[in-house]
């Protein structure tokens, strides 16, 4: 009879200490809103900040475990110590395996068990088709369901995006010089403007991007419209350049480009096309004349060049940096 009472004993308190609160539900945090949710032994979540989710386990008023955001692919892990009524917890966090060094504190603001999430209707989603004038010129958006693609005039660009009530967020890519990275448009209530943000690869957004709607366009009104014939981006080449020949001025209007060099007090007259100055030279202190072709660098600081003269093709060198 006694060892049948120890047993009952040793079972109920076991039982007892085993209890796990729930603590899912949403909470505002260091990271913006956090949802958490109970999955069997394990707690999964997501987060505002990076787009982010997580993994972890409960173990008395301790959650620890690993961290992911989706916008720029950083990782890591991460406790949180939640206060005896688990209302909130102050946390910590840090980058792949190292050591915890940033905060992340969180307040719970709901408490919402995975039954509740479950049965919910889906949110309307706004429909944002349409142009937009933009600070990277004309913008086309086309939509399916929360799925966003679009075009954009400033560097040929296209993107892909999620609509969440009214913020997108996604990535961006140039087809004329390959950049790319992440963006955020957030919408007006009225969904006919938007302010955003981006930034160039996976670095946090430096740049503003904002647009106005212009007109309302169905993706069935979209697809079937030919594709305009993109148009070469010209970068401005004006400035005083040291080269091979002295200091040269270049003037440039369009893709038309005139200049003047000390060497043989000469003058250009050429044309640009992509990364490549082409035209004609002419010494006024010799007569001296011809063709050129100059090759400039990808951040159009530098170039290397060669000339001819009159028919001949070019053969010379004739390199150059940009002074101003």
């Amino acid at each position: 009879m006694k060892k049948n009472i120890i047993i009952l004993l040793a079972t109920l308190f076991v039982g007892f200490y085993g209890f796990s609160q729930d603590i899912s539900g949403v909470f505002d945090t260091g990271y913006g809103r956090m949802n958490l949710v109970k999955s069997g032994s394990q707690y999964t979540g997501t987060y505002d900040g990076g787009r982010g989710t997580l993994v972890a386990t409960l173990n008395s008023n301790k959650l620890a475990g690993t961290w992911k955001n989706s916008s720029n692919s950083k990782s890591g892990k991460f406790e949180f110590i939640f206060t005896s009524d688990y209302s909130s917890f102050v946390g910590e966090f840090g980058y792949n395996n190292s050591a915890f060094s940033k905060k992340w504190n969180g307040k719970r603001i709901n408490s919402t068990s995975p039954s509740d999430i479950l049965p919910q209707p889906k949110a309307d989603i706004a429909d944002i088709s349409g142009s937009y004038n933009t600070d990277f010129k004309q913008m086309t958006l086309a939509q399916t369901g929360a799925k966003v693609n679009g075009t954009y005039d400033g560097g040929r660009g296209t993107l892909a995006a999620t609509l969440n009530g009214n913020k997108l967020s996604g990535t961006w890519k140039n087809s004329s010089n390959s950049k790319s990275g992440n963006f955020e448009f957030v919408f007006a209530s009225d969904y006919s403007s938007f302010v955003g943000e981006f930034g160039y690869n996976s670095s946090a957004f430096s740049k503003k991007w904002n647009g106005k709607r212009i007109g309302s366009t169905s993706p069935s009104d979209i697809s079937p419209q030919p594709e305009p014939e993109p148009k070469p981006e010209i970068t401005v080449i004006s400035g005083l350049y040291n080269t091979t020949y002295g200091q040269m001025t270049l003037t440039q209007t369009g893709a038309s480009v005139n200049g003047i060099y000390e060497g043989g007090s000469g003058k250009i007259v050429a044309t640009i096309v992509g990364n490549k100055l082409t035209g004609t030279w002419k010494n006024s202190s010799s007569s001296k004349n011809g063709s050129f072709e100059f090759v400039f660098a990808p951040d159009f600081l530098s170039f290397t060049g060669k000339f001819g003269y009159k028919s001949s093709p070019p053969s010379k060198k004739w390199n150059g940096t940009k002074i101003k």
